[in-house]
Order: structure tokens, then C-alpha cells, then sequence
């Protein structure tokens, strides 16, 4: 076909029968190489049309025509509706007509209306073109991308458009046109020549693939390695760019502030740098208001990359919301718990006086009907602290600030202890309690007593409340060990076991919920504040284990949970290692001996505001046969020791932690500054957070007791200290 279109266009066009021949022997050629137009031909690009001197290479032409994907045409003036003079013989394949019912009428009346008038305007007033434009062949040659096109002389005027034409099944379908302005020697107009290609499915796809770009809701870019933005591939959301012009390429540094095009280049030749992705985030200004972008940036190829930018501002207010939801929920948080020690304050000082007063009275001579008064007011004052224990309990578990205080104890005889306990009120119900302890279960473990004990203790407590008749029992085996080690870990099971009234299985589910009940009717027969079980599934957790149930209505119920521990494989526990209260075995009336003092002897110094719990402490100690002095604040405890520091010094103080003028945490904190040796000090509260203990010690208190005490606790402390002071005082003196 190049050399077909090359001859045609030169000065001596052979016959078609030898054309045709070297035609069918001819090989590709990989470049169109036209000769040089004949200076004194009067036709310089007319040479391939259908007139007699070219008549064999038209046939030639028109046969290229037959089945391609391009339509031929040759059509008459603008002005009189572009005649068609010539049409190609596929015109039928795309159009439906044949070329002959084509050929004669007017191409306008095949434009779509709203079309019409821009292709008039493109092609009005063609006779003052000036001849300029590419070559004519280079329609032809869209069809040979396997070849170039080398430039002529010839180089008319040319026009290129997109548009729809009626079929002959009535329906339109979009075409892309390419054609060229035929004029004799004088300049003047002679025809159109070119051709149309349906560009239907392309558009369709374009509109397609443009709906998908226009939905997505990020700006894309496309940059060069200097920064430059060389395409706006999708549209997005261009707020973000409001005042810059994006119609040219530019640089970050033309488009962005200093700062912020410096951190682009940057970000951009770390993504070419690495070939990773890079993600960074950007405050800007749009219309005086906030907004915040952030860009992707992908590698494309060792030069350029794709930035895709999108508007997060909203995901940042969400985020910045959230945050300040987050700080009102911690600052809530807090609050309650500031709520709840000062409730567990202002509730267990005056309980302290209460427990304290009636120890001391049931001490006393009383008759039958007082002593069960007392004992009513003794187990009002139990249940009541019971309950503070277990709001409070379930607070430190819920903020995350309760912590396991590991131990060496001896599992046996812990359980022991609560079946001991839990004795009385079994034996008052007519139930049995049994113990079963599997051999294999080690003695020695390292783990937190008080809260396995506070474990058994509510789940022993409610099978003996929920249980009219018949027994509880607790059995404990172990379930497996971890590997060899200086510490093994051991799974230990605990069940307890009752023969109880049972619990609907629908409300099982609801066990383990805070502040729930099986029965929460106003006639329930059973109380409770309905933690005890959620305080206990918390614990388990911390403790490395889990908590079930299994139950049958009238038949009773089992509470399994597992905690893990640690062992000490062969070995004993050091002599030492005992939990931090002693567990006296003496009966508290006992411990209320006057010659305690004379075993044990200290001088004490209370410091304490509240005059009830003066007179309960007082008399505790008067009944030990201590003398004690007390003063109402920590400055009166201050003047109290540097009076006493020539004569008689104390040697141990108690230490309210909250008093006026001064409270305690100052007052240890100056006593440590100006004594030396200082007095022990121990710090009373009825608040019982981990962090009120941990500010005692950081002052310089050397314990931290929770209010109201239990006799056994202060007479324990007691003994402690004065053991102390005994050992000091020795030291001293050997020294001297």
C-alpha cells in the first residue's frame, strides 16, 4: 500500500496490471517513503482520485476500503450541506446504506442536530485557509502504526472532529473524522477528502472509565522527580487546591509554601529513593478554615510518581472528637473514683468508730438481750463494710488499677481457714461443708491469697445462701503444669458444689453481669448488691484463669473457676516468706490482754481528727495497756515529738493520712526532714486505692493500714513495730 500511495503520488503512474503485480510480490516495508512531489505537475495532491490518469490506483484504494475499519468519503462544500461525491463500499457495515444510496445526497442530513452546527463552524469560510497542515496520507496511515510517515511538499489543510451520524436503523452512533481541503493550482476549493471512524465503543468506555475517575473522591497526580506536577489524572476534590492553577506544570515549590513544598519534594524523592510508599499529612487553609490532606505517594517508574491526595479533615474532626470524648470518659473516670474514696472515707470513719465501739462493748458485761443487740449491730456493720469492699472492689477492677499482691502461702491451710469460717453459718442453716483437696495439688504456692480467698469466700457465701438444705462442698485439683523451670506454673480448679434451689438455665447469662440478679424482683428472698460474681470473673481473669457454671433448677448448682499459680518445685518456702498480715490464732478477747503492752512495749503517738475514732483508739489501746497520747493534726503531731524528743521519744506514730491544718502526708514528709532517726510511722485511711497506699509510702510512711481496723491487724502491727524498735534500739546501743 506505501509504494500503491507512493506512485500515485508521483509524476508517472504505471498501468494497473503491472502495478498490480509488483503489488502482490511486493514485502513489507517497515517506513513510507514518498518521492518528491513533480514541481511542473498541475496536480500535486490529487493523484490517488478518481480521475483517468490515477483511475488504477483508486481500485486499488477503494479494495483497502472494502473491510477496514475506516469509511472513505469525498463530499462537497459547507455551504451546501457537504454533498457526498464519494463514499467507500463499508459504509455499509457502520452506516447501513450502500455507498450508492449515499452518494449524491447530503452528509449534513446525516448529522445529529445538536452536532450540526460545530462542524459548520469548523469547516466555514475553508477557501481563506491558508495550506498548511500535515500530510494527506497521514489518514491513510492511522491504519499502519507499523509504519512512519515521512513529511512532503504537500501539505494541505486539515480538520479533525468527533460527532454523531444517523444510521439507516434510525439510531446515531459517534464518529471521529480526519480530512483535508482539496484546492486547484489557484488556491480555490474543490472537495473535502478524509474518512470517519466509529468511535462509538470508545467513547462509551471513556465515559466509563471518566464516571469511575469523577467518583473517586481523591486528587491524582502525577510528578516528576523535581517536583513538577506533570497530570491531573483524576479530579477529586480540587477545594484543596482553590487559587492554584493546575492547567501547566509546576513545581511544589510555585504551587505550596515553603515549609510545606520543601516536606513534598522531600516525601516525593523518598518514595523514588526507596520504591515504597510514602504517607504524609498536611494543614492547610481553605477559605480561611482548616483542612487537613493527606498524600500517598507511589512510586511509577525511577522519575515519577503518583500523589494521591485526600481530604481527611473530616476523619480528623471525627478523630479529635473521639479524643475529647476520651478525655471527658478518663476525666468522668477519674471523678468517680475521687468519688468513691472520699465516699469510702467519709463512709468508713464513721464505721471504724462503729466496728471499734462495738468490739469494745461486746468486751464488756452484758446481759443476754444487750449482747444480741451488740451482735446485731456487729453483723450490720460486717454486711455493711461488705458491701463498700465490693463497690469499691469492682472500681479498681473496671479503671484497671487493681493489682495482685503474689505471696508464698500455703494453699491448704487458707482453704482450711474459710471452711473454719464458714462454718458458723453453714451449721446455723443445717448444711454440711466438706473440703476435698486432690493429693497432687501442691501445699506451697505463689499467687495472691486475699483474692483466691475473696474468690471462695463469695462463691462458698452464696451456695450456703441459695442452699435450704443438704451440703456445700469444695473440691480443688490440679490440672496440668507448665514446663520444667526455677518457677513452674500450675492450672489449679477450684469447684464448689451445692444443693441449692438452681438457676433457670435462661438466666444463666446473667451471673456475670455487674449489679444483676437471677431474681431482681422487689420480693426477692435473697439480698446482695449482685458483684460478687462479677468482682470474682474479673479476678479469675487476672489470676490467668476462668469462671463457669452448671446448674439444674431444684438440684443445685457448681461455680468451677481455675487460677494459675506458681510452685516451688522441691523446695520449701523460706521461713520469711509469709504473707504481710499475721493471722494470729489467739481469739481477739484474748489479744485484749493489759499485759500486752509489758511483751510488747512502745511509745506511740496517735495522730487523728475525728474525736469518736480518738476515743475507739484510745480505748483499744488502754485496753492492750498502752498509754498513748493523741493530737488532731500532723502540725500538733510535729510539736508533740519535738517536745518529746529530749525527754521521752516516740517510737512509733499512727498517722491519720487526711486531717486539717496538716494532713499526714506532709507531716511524715517534715517529721523525716528535721528527726533523726525519725520515729515509725504508719499511715491510718479509709481510703483503700493501691495509689493511696503507694503516696503514703513516697511520703515516708513506713506501712499503710485501711480503715475501720480489725483488732488482729493493729495488734499484729503492734507486735511488728515494737520488734522493730527492740532491734534498733539494741543496734544503738552496741554501736555506743
Amino acid at each position: 500500500m506505501d509504494e500503491l500511495i507512493g506512485r500515485a503520488l508521483g509524476p508517472n503512474p504505471q498501468p494497473k496490471g503491472e502495478l498490480s503485480d509488483q503489488l502482490s510480490n511486493q514485502q513489507p516495508v517497515q517506513r513510507l517513503s514518498l518521492p518528491p512531489a513533480d514541481p511542473t505537475s498541475s496536480d500535486k495532491i490529487g493523484t490517488w482520485l478518481p480521475i483517468p490518469s490515477v483511475e488504477p490506483v483508486l481500485k486499488e484504494v477503494e479494495n483497502f476500503f472494502v473491510d477496514g475499519p475506516i469509511v472513505l468519503f469525498k463530499w462537497g462544500s459547507t455551504e451546501d450541506g457537504w454533498p457526498i461525491q464519494y463514499v467507500s463500499p463499508n459504509v455499509a457495515f457502520y452506516l447501513g446504506y450502500t455507498s450508492t444510496q449515499l452518494i449524491g445526497t447530503r452528509y449534513a442530513d446525516l448529522l445529529h442536530l445538536d452536532d450540526l452546527g460545530e462542524v459548520q463552524k469548523e469547516t466555514a469560510g475553508v477557501n481563506t485557509v491558508p495550506q498548511q497542515g500535515r500530510d494527506p496520507l497521514f489518514a491513510i496511515d492511522q491504519l499502519r502504526p507499523d509504519r512512519e510517515l515521512q513529511p512532503t511538499q504537500v501539505q494541505p489543510t486539515h480538520f479533525q472532529q468527533e460527532y454523531r451520524l444517523r444510521r439507516a436503523d434510525g439510531l446515531y452512533r459517534w464518529f471521529m473524522d480526519y480530512f483535508f481541503v482539496v484546492k486547484d493550482e489557484q488556491g480555490r476549493f474543490l472537495y473535502f477528502l478524509g474518512y470517519v471512524q466509529d468511535v462509538t465503543e470508545r467513547r462509551q468506555a471513556a465515559a466509563t472509565q471518566q464516571g469511575m475517575i469523577e467518583a473517586i473522591p481523591d486528587l491524582i497526580l502525577r510528578y516528576d522527580r523535581e517536583g513538577r506536577c506533570l497530570q491531573i489524572i483524576s479530579g477529586g476534590d480540587l477545594n484543596l487546591f482553590q487559587g492554584i492553577d493546575l492547567s501547566r506544570p509546576q513545581s511544589v515549590f510555585e504551587i505550596f509554601p515553603p515549609l510545606q513544598a520543601e516536606q513534598r519534594y522531600q516525601a516525593i524523592n523518598q518514595a523514588l529513593a526507596t520504591g515504597s510508599l510514602q504517607v504524609y499529612t498536611h494543614k492547610i487553609e481553605v477559605n480561611g478554615q482548616p483542612r487537613y490532606e493527606e498524600n500517598r505517594i507511589v512510586p511509577l517508574t525511577s522519575s515519577e510518581v503518583l500523589v494521591i491526595v485526600r481530604d481527611v479533615t473530616e476523619r480528623f474532626e471525627s478523630e479529635k472528637q473521639l479524643q475529647q470524648a476520651k478525655q471527658m470518659a478518663e476525666a468522668a473516670n477519674r471523678a468517680k473514683s475521687d468519688f468513691l474514696a472520699t465516699m469510702s472515707h467519709e463512709i468508713r470513719t464513721p464505721m471504724n468508730a462503729v466496728m471499734g465501739m462495738t468490739t469494745l462493748l461486746l468486751g464488756t458485761e452484758l446481759d443476754p438481750m444487750q449482747r444480741d443487740y451488740v451482735e446485731i449491730i456487729r453483723s450490720g456493720g460486717d454486711m455493711l463494710l461488705a458491701i463498700i469492699n465490693d463497690i469499691l472492689d469492682f472500681s479498681k477492677i473496671e479503671s484497671g488499677k487493681l493489682e495482685l499482691d503474689e505471696q508464698v502461702f500455703r494453699l491448704p491451710d487458707l482453704l482450711q481457714g474459710i471452711q473454719d469460717l464458714m462454718q458458723v453459718p453453714a451449721s446455723e442453716k443445717g448444711l454440711d461443708l466438706h473440703l476435698h483437696i486432690s493429693a497432687d495439688v501442691p501445699s506451697v504456692v505463689i499467687g495472691d491469697p486475699a483474692r483466691l480467698r475473696q474468690i471462695v469466700l463469695n462463691l462458698v457465701g452464696n451456695g450456703i445462701k441459695f442452699t435450704p438444705s443438704g451440703s456445700i462442698t469444695v473440691t480443688v485439683q490440679k490440672l496440668a503444669f507448665s514446663p520444667p523451670g526455677p518457677f513452674n506454673q500450675c492450672d489449679l480448679q477450684f469447684a464448689i458444689t451445692d444443693t441449692g434451689i438452681g438457676i433457670p438455665e435462661d438466666k444463666l447469662h446473667r451471673l456475670f453481669q455487674p449489679f444483676s440478679q437471677v431474681d431482681s424482683s422487689t420480693s426477692r428472698h435473697h439480698g446482695g448488691t449482685g458483684l460478687g460474681l462479677a468482682i470474682s470473673q474479673r479476678l479469675c481473669s487476672l489470676m490467668g484463669g476462668t469462671i463457669a457454671v452448671s446448674s439444674q433448677l431444684g438440684q443445685g448448682s457448681t461455680f468451677s473457676f481455675t487460677i494459675r499459680v506458681r510452685i516451688m518445685g522441691s523446695r520449701t518456702p523460706p521461713a520469711s516468706a509469709q504473707p504481710v498480715l499475721i493471722q494470729p490464732t489467739e481469739d481477739d478477747w484474748e489479744q485484749l490482754n493489759p499485759q500486752f503492752a509489758q511483751q510488747h512495749p512502745l511509745r506511740l503517738l496517735i495522730a487523728e481528727d475525728n474525736p469518736v475514732n480518738q476515743r475507739v483508739i484510745r480505748r483499744m489501746m488502754e485496753r492492750l495497756g498502752y498509754e498513748v497520747d493523741i493530737v488532731p493534726n500532723g502540725r500538733e503531731a510535729l510539736a508533740a515529738l519535738t517536745h518529746a524528743i529530749d525527754r521521752d521519744p516516740y517510737q512509733l506514730v499512727l498517722m491519720d493520712v487526711q486531717m486539717p491544718v496538716m494532713d499526714g502526708l506532709a507531716a511524715t514528709r517534715q517529721i523525716r526532714a528535721q528527726f533523726s532517726p525519725p520515729p515509725k510511722i504508719v499511715g491510718l485511711s479509709a481510703n483503700a486505692f493501691a495509689e493511696d497506699r503507694q503516696a503514703a509510702l513516697m511520703a515516708g510512711m513506713d506501712d499503710f493500714l485501711i480503715k475501720p481496723l480489725e483488732m488482729e491487724q493493729l495488734v499484729s502491727l503492734l507486735q511488728r513495730y515494737s520488734s522493730l524498735c527492740l532491734a534498733d534500739h539494741s543496734m544503738v546501743n552496741n554501736l555506743t
